[in-house]
């Protein structure tokens, strides 16, 4: 993997952060691994950010005062602010963030120190019972955007759009359980989720499509979306639970 489907700007930008940080943090980084679509054909150079994970030995005030700084200075060109972990943090938290691991392990480019994702291990039981804590936690998050929306057919498309990142990360998680490769596009993880849970899941590619869509779906198209979202994602909910079974 590399950051090929970058602009070569970005890319210039992210090569001296990474060198300024490396340099200049007052706290000794061990390392620094690039994560998410910077990585796969899903980078847009117009929305979205390159994200990192940077392990220090610790993380104190005058580090998060040094980052701000570098925050201020890289402003606008596309760099996310990273996510600071210690070694510690990683080992004691794989069971408490399982998915949020898998997907640094899946999707991720070391550019200092060690391969650290490349030998943590996570456990399966772990994974399903995020797995069901997140998708019954969208359950509820639909409930309330409906509501919230009160009738605003751009309001609810957007939350609508915004929400479907949030489910690759545990399409991911529901492959690694089910015991199949991860891929690194979202076309691909879409194509091989339809291939585990045996159900209509061309909702999930409409509402990536409306992501990146700038049109306006009328309030009938809208509220045909959000019915097939919701029974796909209680659909979902009840593969996980059947999961469980299978223990």
């Amino acid at each position: 993997m590399n950051l090929e489907h970058v602009e070569p700007h970005l890319v210039d930008d992210f090569d001296q952060f990474v060198r300024e940080v490396r340099q200049h943090a007052p706290v000794p980084l061990l390392s620094m691994h690039v994560v998410g679509s910077a990585l796969t054909v899903d980078f847009d150079p117009e929305t979205s950010d390159i994200n990192s994970v940077c392990v220090f030995r610790e993380i104190n005030t005058n580090l998060l005062d040094f980052l701000v700084s570098l925050g201020k200075k890289y402003r606008g060109r596309r760099i996310g602010a990273p996510v600071l972990m210690t070694p510690e943090y990683i080992q004691r938290s794989l069971d408490v963030f399982p998915i949020e691991f898998l997907n640094f392990q899946a999707i991720h480019l070391t550019v200092a120190g060690e391969d650290i994702f490349q030998t943590i291990v996570l456990q399966d039981r772990d994974l399903r019972l995020q797995c069901e804590r997140e998708i019954k936690s969208k359950l509820l998050w639909l409930h309330q955007s409906y509501l919230q929306s009160l009738g605003d057919s751009d309001l609810l498309a957007g939350q609508l759009a915004r929400s479907i990142s949030g489910y690759f990360p545990l399409f991911r998680a529901l492959l690694r359980l089910s015991g199949l490769k991860i891929p690194l596009s979202n076309q691909e993880v879409l194509a091989s989720l339809k291939e585990i849970v045996h159900q209509d899941t061309s909702i999930f590619e409409i509402i990536h499509d409306l992501k990146r869509d700038t049109g306006h779906p009328s309030r009938q198209e809208l509220a045909t979306c959000f019915d097939r979202y919701y029974r796909a994602t209680s659909e979902l909910a009840l593969f996980i639970d059947q999961l469980d079974d299978r223990e």
